[in-house]
């Protein structure tokens, strides 16, 4: 091999070499990228977590308040019950000719 052929062949690796750090560089900046979304998928993810959490505390609050109120409804509706009850009671006595008391 003359000298001339080995430094074509020597170019020829010293281009390649060129091209292949470029690439190589690439990569890397690619792998950042990749490296940023992954760390703001990881926060996203943590935050969707916690919206989940903090959901399924109302939920339980909310059932619970449901609970509370319709207990307090069912109070309320015998309370009113017997309250219609006792006017209707009061009210058939008048019309029977029985004067109330006072």
């Amino acid at each position: 091999m003359t000298n001339e052929e080995i430094w074509r062949r020597l170019k020829a690796v010293d281009k390649q070499q060129e091209n292949f750090n470029v690439r190589i560089e690439l990569l890397r900046e690619s792998h950042v990228r990749g490296e940023a979304r992954l760390s703001w998928l990881e926060v996203r993810a943590a935050v969707e977590n916690n919206i989940v959490s903090e959901t399924a505390e109302l939920q339980k609050e909310v059932a619970q308040a449901l609970k509370e109120l319709s207990s307090a409804q069912a109070r309320t509706d015998k309370r009113l019950e017997n309250l219609i009850i006792a006017v209707e009671q009061f009210i058939s006595d008048r019309r029977n000719g029985g004067e109330s008391e006072s």
